[in-house]
């Protein structure tokens, strides 16, 4: 029915008006085809490798789903490369180093086991006897660990919640000694000591429950306890039924590794799917796709753990359309207009402060401040400002330049005739920027328009009217 209607709609107005020009698409397959296709890394380091693996099995899986060609030859190649490589990281107490001849590091460790346990769950490998080796192994190392730590005075095991959070993803490798000990007091201490930990911290230790399912780990006790993190985690959620839902705090104070805004809300929503919160799921998808249409995540890996949490959790999908007119017309003119982007702009005499208004007469020599006010509703990755002016204008300053102020930065193109402003990320929020112009010339003249745009998303853009200035 939504189809029928939106079909004629479309036709009905491209007939009345055939400037009109009417673009749909999915942002889910726009996720999903932004997965990049993999080469050997240009730093031989073992996170690189592992990243590199990571993408080219879930590249390949998503693929296969949408019923799309695979090259199976190249991913498999690839794939006997990267654990290769990864062979060479890999130390002799189970653990893998960053580089070839480094200690081992328990981050990278784990972060080799998550992101393989991802792949396993989510169908994407089936691991070979090599790649049980180097799991087998590097469980080993994490185990080891646990135990060291364990005997440690002032131990506090919500200090390894992420070590815990692994390990669980492979409890059919047993634990033994200090370290099953060490993990059934983790379980047991849970019961209170839940509430002060953050988000994302949350979220794992709810995970780390529901893998102790049909395990000698599992305690009837846990299914009050993980619906007490649930309904706790969905106290924190910001529902906002236009931008979905999202955790603002998820990842604060700390990011990294493992430790991401995207990470954070893919592991979320992952864990709403599990406990069947269809909605939860929903929503969290809504707010990441719109995060993805507006902005470039931080990197191919958040890409990719936004992809595998949006598929496996079966997340509805974000259709988008936008209507794009041309028209030409006398710029006095132009209303003031805005999508989501608003930009104002006002022009001040530097000598007495006063407000220039429609008309006003000003004098040769007069320097002048011109102010640009934004109201942006929501993070968004390029944009540009293009602020024209009025050719009695000219620059105090003329160079173009990069800025670093405490709210951001932007690139700042000086023209002829008007001024361009680059934002790598524009914030969300009010923000004012200023330039000042000496006045050269005599005359009547149009300030022109003030345009701003995401050059991501072409729809979210804003211009301000004109007005005339007269000078003598």
């Amino acid at each position: 029915g939504h189809k029928y209607y939106e079909d004629q709609l479309h036709k009905r107005i491209k007939a009345r008006n055939p400037r009109i020009e009417h673009a749909t698409y999915s942002t889910l397959t726009a996720v999903k085809e932004s997965l990049p296709v993999v080469s050997k890394p240009e730093s031989n380091n073992v996170i690189d490798w592992t990243v590199a693996l990571y993408i080219n099995q879930m590249r390949a899986k998503v693929l296969t789903l949408d019923q799309k060609e695979v090259d199976s030859a190249s991913v498999e190649n690839f794939r006997n490369e990267a654990i290769t490589a990864l062979s060479k990281f890999h130390n002799s107490d189970g653990g893998f180093a960053w580089f070839d001849g480094m200690p081992s590091s328990e981050r990278i460790t784990l972060f080799f086991l998550e992101k393989l346990a991802q792949l396993r769950d989510f169908g994407a490998i089936e691991f070979s006897e090599a790649e049980k080796k180097l799991v087998e192994s590097a469980v080993g190392y994490i185990d080891e660990r646990i135990r060291e730590t364990y005997s440690r005075t002032g131990y506090n095991s919500f200090n390894f919640i992420d070590r815990f959070y692994v390990r669980s993803y492979y409890l059919e490798h047993q634990m033994k000694g200090k370290a099953s000990t060490a993990f059934k007091e983790f379980l047991s201490e849970t019961a209170d000591g839940w509430q002060k930990i953050v988000i994302l911290n949350k979220a794992r230790l709810a995970h780390i429950l529901l893998n102790c399912k049909e395990t000698d780990y599992w305690n009837k006790k846990f299914e009050s306890r993980i619906a007490d993190l649930n309904a706790s985690l969905k106290d924190y959620a910001v529902v906002n039924p236009t931008i979905g839902c999202y955790f603002p705090n998820a990842v604060m104070p700390f990011r990294g590794l493992m430790n991401s805004e995207i990470y954070a809300h893919a592991k979320l929503m992952t864990l709403f799917a599990r406990l069947g919160e269809k909605d939860m799921v929903d929503s969290l998808a809504l707010w990441m796709l719109l995060q993805k249409h507006n902005q470039a995540w931080e990197n191919t890996v958040a890409t990719t753990d936004a992809v595998h949490a949006l598929v496996s959790s079966g997340a509805k999908d974000l259709k988008l359309g936008a209507v794009y007119y041309t028209y030409d017309t006398v710029i006095d003119d132009v209303k003031p207009a805005a999508n989501e982007i608003e930009v104002a702009c006002e022009f001040v005499r530097a000598s007495d402060s006063k407000t220039i208004k429609d008309g006003d007469k000003l004098n040769v020599g007069d320097e002048i401040i011109a102010r640009y006010y934004i109201k942006n509703s929501e993070n968004r990755s390029f944009v540009r400002m293009k602020a024209m002016r009025p050719a009695c204008f000219y620059p105090l300053d003329e160079r173009s330049f990069f800025f670093t102020g405490f709210w951001g930065e932007f690139y700042k193109e000086q023209h002829e005739s008007l001024t361009n402003y680059y934002f790598e990320l524009l914030p969300e929020g009010n923000l004012t920027i200023e330039e000042r112009f000496y006045i050269t010339q005599e005359g009547t003249f149009s300030t022109s328009l003030v345009e701003i745009e995401s050059l991501y998303a072409n729809e979210y853009r804003g211009h301000t009217g004109s007005m005339k200035i007269i000078s003598k």
